[in-house]
């Protein structure tokens, strides 16, 4: 080539990707954005996320979740000085079942406060209303535009799901704080030379603190190192992956020295207990997950269809079609992301999804963790294929734009706004004006924190809940055996296996729905499973495990076979059973007169009792009960009053929950009879006397 050819303007002999680089055009500077916007566009969501998680949070109950309450065990036994290896008040280790990141936020608050729920809860709606302006920051730090970014926030303040875990005592929102700390200081630390800095420490805090509190999020934290290796920043991903393993450290060695799976006790058991077959099995799951997020767990954490929107009928499909569309939306938005906003959050929320495939449930609480990046691709999808249609528009000349962008709104308020409007009350678990189970102060865990001593294991499908608000201690063994398969004689191995005194079952998870069907029709028919309670409100039901094979082998109920009599007339009611297996007994009655009626069990012969209990009794509903007395008689053929109510005793307001006694010494006996004070039919149900064995 000659030197006139080489002198000729505005040609280049270069082909470097330094020269690329300069002749191309700068990008456009993001415009400045204006106090005002900020203000509006945080200041509103902000607010309406605040009183929709304050409008939710009275259908929430501690205890419901049970995950809620091992948090709280977890952190009262580090206050305690237990450390990493020591128990909870259920028996399992301090790590045995979740990491203790979460509980370790919580330890101050326990200190501060005792045994209150208000401040964990408080902590949680805090970390709820910061969520708005880092969200706000980090999508402006994305050059994301003002609208989308209010679209953002507002579908954020109106999601029912942020809403229920905005008071949640749970790790989902403080989860959420680190998540996006992490990923604004990952952004600051790729723009420095510098290794060892201030940003780079807090990356390596946060990327280990983010599986302390969640261990899903393992697969974030290799998400984080992965980005390093692509923005070719090895020291940074090395820093990264040494400084989370060390802090990893101290958990993993408190599991390998108390025979603890390195991946916990309750992800262990699902993953372990959900896959009992073959490798085709597993893949299979995997297909049928993914699916399962595109078509119900991705929309439902944007757009739920529950009640009060239709919920059986052509309405139903309707809606679910429709929220269909926001799996689309938020492909198209990640597609936009990874071409003009890009950052980590491309690599660590693809990765933590497939992650989460495994796991036996895909539902909101996986999106939750990636919720508010989840929700801006969504608006950033909505805008990008609004820009498309409006373009199409423009060039066929269909419609001018102002007639577009007034049909795009009306469509976004019908498909969007109204039904979460409807929503707004709900705790996305339930239905509208449903509430979670009450299990502290509740009439099931009043009894059971009156029978046997703490050491006294209680089966029950939720072992945290119970053992907070009980102090049993707990097991489920049995239970997780039901749910694969459904055989008494797995049931009498688990309850053998746990040393099971006593069992509670319930709807304790969703109204209506009993925890495990199959140990209620189990165990109602069985003679060594006494039912000392029963409520309607989470039909709960307590049973004490009696005789040969059970952790009360001298035990006997001998009400079971005693002789039954009344005052007047005896009469026999049906119960309604809580499942359609249950054998639920009857309930026994007879007709006052004189103020009262009396229903006698009589055994006839001298009788050694441990624990007499009667756990209904009093008059016809609508009619005032004016007492309620336990009476035994002795070989002298006297009666003696063992245990009292003034009221009626069961589920009715102001009742008395429960009559139970406990005789230190065994009393020695040969009847027992309830006498009931009042107008009408006197009756009572679940009445025992538990007898040993051995009677002198």
């Amino acid at each position: 080539m000659s030197a006139r050819a080489e002198q000729r303007p505005g040609f280049a002999l270069t082909d470097s990707r330094e020269a690329r680089a300069a002749a191309a055009p700068s990008p456009r500077p993001t415009p400045p954005r204006s106090g005002a916007i900020a203000l509006i566009g945080v200041g509103a969501p902000l607010a309406l996320g605040v009183v929709h998680a304050l409008v939710v949070a009275r259908r929430y109950h501690v205890g419901s979740f049970d995950d809620d309450a091992n948090y709280i065990l977890a952190a009262r036994a580090l206050l305690a000085g237990h450390g990493l290896t020591g128990h909870l008040t259920s028996g399992v280790r301090v790590v045995g079942v979740y990491p203790p990141g979460y509980p370790l936020l919580l330890v101050p608050l326990v200190w501060a406060f005792g045994h209150g729920t208000v401040a964990l809860r408080a902590l949680s709606l805090a970390c709820d209303a910061a969520l708005f302006p880092l969200t706000w920051h980090y999508l402006g730090r994305r050059r994301i535009s003002d609208g989308c970014r209010v679209a953002t926030l507002g579908l954020l303040a109106m999601s029912p799901v942020l809403a229920t875990f905005g008071t949640m005592v749970m790790a989902e929102t403080p989860f959420l704080v680190v998540l996006l700390s992490l990923l604004l200081l990952l952004e600051r630390w790729e723009r420095s030379d510098r290794t060892l800095s201030a940003a780079g420490a807090g990356v390596i805090v946060a990327t280990g603190g983010l599986v302390l509190m969640k261990e899903a999020a393992a697969a974030m934290a290799v998400g984080v190192v992965i980005w390093l290796l692509w923005r070719r920043a090895l020291p940074k991903a090395i820093a990264v992956g040494a400084g989370t393993a060390l802090l990893l450290a101290p958990v993993v060695i408190a599991r390998l020295a108390t025979g603890v799976p390195l991946a916990g006790a309750r992800y262990t058991q699902e993953l372990g207990g959900y896959y009992p077959t073959s490798l085709t099995t597993r893949l299979h799951h995997v297909v049928t997950a993914a699916a399962h997020y595109a078509t119900t767990a991705l929309p439902a954490s944007i757009l739920p269809t529950g009640a009060p929107l239709p919920g059986n009928d052509l309405g139903a499909d309707l809606i679910h079609l429709l929220a269909c569309h926001v799996s689309i939306l938020c492909a198209i938005g990640a597609i936009e992301w990874a071409r003009r906003h890009r950052d980590a959050a491309i690599v660590i929320i693809p990765l933590y999804l497939a992650e989460t495939l495994v796991w036996p449930l895909i539902n909101e609480r996986r999106v939750i963790l990636v919720l508010p990046i989840v929700v801006a691709w969504y608006a950033l999808g909505a805008r990008v294929l609004g820009g498309w249609i409006l373009a199409i528009a423009r060039r066929h000349r269909w419609a001018s734009p102002l007639v577009w962008r007034g049909a795009f709104g009306g469509l976004a308020a019908v498909a969007l706004l109204l039904p979460l409007t409807v929503q707004f009350p709900r705790d996305y678990l339930f239905g509208l004006w449903q509430d979670s189970s009450q299990p502290a102060g509740s009439r099931y865990i009043h009894t059971l924190a009156a029978l046997g001593a703490p050491s006294d294991v209680v089966e029950t499908d939720y072992p945290s809940t119970v053992a907070l608000d009980s102090g049993h201690r707990t097991a489920n063994t049995a239970f997780v055996a039901s749910y694969a398969f459904c055989s008494l004689a797995a049931t009498q191995i688990g309850l053998t296996q746990d040393r099971a005194a006593f069992v509670l079952l319930g709807a304790l998870n969703k109204p209506f729905q009993i925890d495990s069907p199959c140990l209620l029709d189990q165990l109602s028919a069985q003679p060594w499973a006494v039912r000392i309670m029963r409520t309607s409100r989470d039909l709960a039901s307590v049973f004490e495990l009696i005789g040969p094979g059970t952790a009360h082998p001298e035990l006997v109920d001998v009400a079971a076979s005693a002789a039954l009599s009344a005052s007047s007339d005896l009469q026999r009611f049906p119960v309604d059973p809580s499942g359609p297996g249950e054998q639920p007994g009857s309930l026994a009655a007879t007709a006052t007169a004189g103020g009262s009626g009396t229903l006698t069990w009589d055994w006839s012969t001298r009788t050694a009792l441990h624990q007499v209990s009667v756990g209904e009794a009093g008059v016809d509903p609508g009619l005032v009960t004016e007492g309620v007395r336990v009476q035994l008689r002795s070989p002298t053929g006297a009666w003696t009053t063992v245990a009292s109510a003034a009221s009626s005793v069961g589920d009715l307001p102001g009742a008395t929950p429960l009559l139970l006694v406990t005789f230190p010494e065994p009393e020695i006996a040969t009847a027992m009879r309830v006498v009931i004070d009042g107008a009408g039919t006197a009756s009572a149900l679940d009445v025992h006397a538990l007898a040993t064995r051995s009677t002198p």
